[in-house]
């Protein structure tokens, strides 16, 4: 990966309009250590976003969600109303962070306490192609951070990597669509920078530091950074490889603390994590009430949690 040369300076940040939407919930323009405290999903999406989280506000990780079950730490405060980091949380009057499309239709009204391009511009399945395919760091980068550009130029590269944000950029059909999205959140300097690489130095760079690893809870109830699995394409079988989370290097080019939780955490609630083709279900019939988060992860697909199984 060359040297691009280019110097970081302040831009324009996110566009008014859009600002707008975040400072009507409480949790992000008022982000207080004594109401609130975050849940950490399965990803460095999320894992740097509760930090960014913490770094700006004080906020504590309080909750650990990996899409199967729900887990408190030991210490955490009953007192205080979870912040979803990275998660689809549907039920009205949940807060959260997020970036995947969950809207079925034009007609569905969304979580009003989501915070999420997606969700604030009505994306839905029918729409699905005119998504924000960012992560959900850059929206909360863009928002607390005020468009400033991190103060290394390895600091773009990770905001970039996260959640594969770059993708979008390398491709003619959309293109103008991620480049749009950069210009609303105020980064347009991310598209300069992205310029300047090629779709595989920034998939070699991404791994290299270890942003597709995972974040996971081992038997004894820790919190732990985990190698990402990949499946053999001889046997079938799956096993892990490529590179833990570089944090000292993250932490020194983005500028603040990455956390993961040292405390213990134990069970709160075991969920029904389940994947399902479009036509396999009716979206007409489903409870919202049974479904903690949901996210279309394609135009035909459908990744959802629910309390109870379906039947």
């Amino acid at each position: 990966m060359k040297d691009s040369g280019r110097i970081f300076s302040f831009t324009e940040s996110m566009k008014q309009e859009l600002k707008s939407k975040f400072d009507s919930l409480d949790f992000v323009v008022d982000p207080n250590k004594d109401k609130f405290e975050s849940c950490l999903g399965d990803d460095n999406d999320s894992l740097i976003g509760a930090s960014l989280y913490s770094h700006v506000s004080g906020v504590e990780i309080g909750g650990f969600y990996n899409f199967k079950n729900l887990y408190y730490s030991d210490d955490r405060d009953l007192g205080k109303k979870f912040v979803g980091i990275d998660m689809s949380l549907i039920q009205e009057g949940f807060r959260c962070f997020d970036n995947h499309v969950n809207l079925s239709n034009a007609a569905e009204i969304g979580n009003s306490q989501m915070a999420n391009i997606n969700t604030f511009n009505g994306i839905n399945l029918s729409t699905y192609n005119q998504k924000y395919a960012g992560s959900t760091v850059l929206q909360m980068y863009a928002y607390y951070m005020e468009g400033k550009q991190p103060p290394t130029i390895e600091g773009g590269l990770i905001l970039a990597c996260i959640d594969v944000a770059f993708k979008g950029h390398y491709s003619n059909q959309y293109k103008a669509i991620h480049n749009q999205y950069l210009e609303d959140l105020g980064l347009t300097w991310m598209i300069d920078l992205l310029d300047k690489y090629s779709i595989n130095e920034m998939y070699d760079f991404m791994r290299k530091i270890g942003l597709d690893s995972k974040i996971e809870i081992n038997k004894q109830g820790y919190i732990v950074n985990e190698r990402p699995w990949k499946k053999s394409a001889v046997t079938g079988k799956w096993f892990r490889d490529g590179n833990l989370l570089d944090i000292p290097f993250i932490e020194k080019n983005l500028g603040f603390p990455i956390i993961i939780p040292q405390g213990q955490f134990k069970l709160a609630r075991e969920l029904h994590r389940q994947s399902k083709e479009l036509h396999e279900i009716n979206l007409n019939t489903l409870d919202k009430k049974n479904i903690l988060s949901l996210a279309y992860t394609y135009r035909n697909k459908v990744e959802l949690t629910t309390l109870e199984k379906l039947a």
